[in-house]
């Protein structure tokens, strides 16, 4: 394989490669045993027509050459790659330049890279000063576990008297502001615990003393400083139909009530299951703060170059993942940008700074896999790309379809290096 690199820039790079035309036609074989599979043609069962019919059916068309040429250049992409050390932050920009049976096959690729870097000589004694924390549990931290588990499990009976602080309620109400309703200002049968402060300031003491089946029109006056900028100091009307009020009774802590919450002998049992739990979570976090810190620490010693579109990648990713987790939350991120009293331009800019940290993290992460030869034996590969294949609920045959076995293993890979580094960097500790 004929190959030439154009330097377009110190982070722009432009390949060209040609293959002899033997080489380009054997795709044409495998590309066809692969649609013989896949087809039925009449008089025969799927996968079972010659592939000489087939070949003379769906062998010379256009889409078929595509397969073909899309087969060619990722085989002989990852092929060229393999013992490349650049880091690719995008591409590549693949372009056909000649395909045609019989013919040699030529096509450029356009990437963006990362230019080479040093990590710093003395990295181990940056790694060395940084030291974990000690990971304690409070016993408020377990009652407050406790108190979320029986609240999960607390028994509501309807009652017949005036709501009071600590009863669930349910209502229906709406809000108005000069006669127009507030966006996502009004619901229908909405469930609340009375007295946790989760809806508009004074809302909920107005319920205080309702009776079910009761309507009361009040009015409220937003603070100045309220997080929705759109009702700051505004009069915002209210009208709420009390439909229910029940009363919250939560189940007592004893032996019986630890037992039906698993395999417990008591309620010590319970709580030093809860405290072993919250260790865990905890010694997770740590562990991951200090990984952070330490990339952030050798990266701060590291001249990196880093092309934009890596950080406005990490932007995008660091977006999506918040407005994900503000989904879970029943918030949409137009609401949790007018709790910050922010932009999306002026939130996103706010971020860039911790984009360009992880982005600086993970290319000290590469450059310490390669510095320090970690090895990834291929079987450690191929367990782990299965393993994650029947977590994603693939079995091996229909990921094939889905999924390029090679990015796969390239992936796998990529996350044993990366954890048998950081075990690496633990040790030096």
């Amino acid at each position: 394989m004929k190959h030439q690199i154009n330097d377009i820039s110190k982070t722009e790079k432009e390949i060209t490669l040609e293959l002899p035309a033997e080489e380009f036609d054997q795709f044409k074989d495998k590309v066809l045993k692969e649609v013989s599979q896949n087809t039925t043609l009449k008089g025969f069962r799927q996968g079972k027509a010659p592939q000489d019919m087939v070949k003379n059916i769906l062998g010379k068309g256009e889409r078929f050459l595509e397969d073909v040429i899309k087969e060619a250049v990722n085989y002989f992409w990852h092929d060229f790659m393999h013992d490349k050390n650049w880091i690719v932050a995008e591409g590549p920009e693949i372009s056909i330049i000649k395909a045609a049976y019989q013919n040699p096959f030529i096509f450029k690729a356009k990437i963006l890279i990362v230019p080479e870097f040093s990590i710093p000589k003395n990295y181990k004694n940056i790694v060395k000063k940084l030291k974990h924390k000690k990971i304690e549990i409070e016993d408020e931290e377990v009652e407050r576990s406790l108190g979320w588990l029986r609240k999960s499990r607390a028994n509501l009976t309807n009652v017949e008297r005036r709501a009071q602080k600590g009863d669930s309620v349910e209502v229906d109400f709406t809000t108005k502001i000069k006669g127009q309703e507030l966006k996502g200002g009004s619901a229908k049968e909405y469930k609340f615990i009375l007295g946790e402060g989760k809806l508009l300031p004074g809302f909920e003491d107005n319920i205080v003393d309702m009776e079910a089946g009761q309507r009361k029109e009040f009015s409220l006056e937003m603070p100045k400083d309220f997080w929705n900028k759109e009702i700051q100091g505004a009069v915002i009307d209210c009208v709420v139909d009390l439909k229910k009020v029940e009363e919250v009774a939560l189940p007592e802590l004893t032996e019986e009530f630890a037992k039906t919450l698993g395999n417990f002998k008591d309620v010590k049992d319970l709580k030093n299951n809860i405290e072993k739990n919250l260790f865990t979570e905890k010694e997770s976090e740590e562990k991951e703060r200090w990984r952070m810190e330490v990339l952030e620490a050798i990266s701060q010693k590291t001249d990196i170059l880093i092309p934009e579109k890596l950080v406005e990648r990490e932007l995008s990713a660091m977006k999506d993942e918040l407005m994900k987790n503000m989904a879970s939350l029943g918030m949409s991120f137009g609401d949790y940008l007018k709790r910050l009293n922010k932009t999306e331009e002026e939130f996103l800019k706010s971020l860039r700074g911790q984009a360009q940290k992880r982005v600086a993290g993970a290319l000290v992460l590469k450059a310490l896999v390669k510095l320090e030869n970690i090895n990834i034996q291929d079987e450690e590969v191929e367990k782990y790309a299965q393993e994650q294949l029947m977590r994603w609920g693939y079995n091996k045959m229909g990921a094939e379809k889905k999924i390029s076995p090679e990015d796969l293993r390239i992936y796998a890979k990529e996350l044993l290096s990366n954890e048998k580094t950081f075990e690496f960097l633990e040790s030096l500790v």
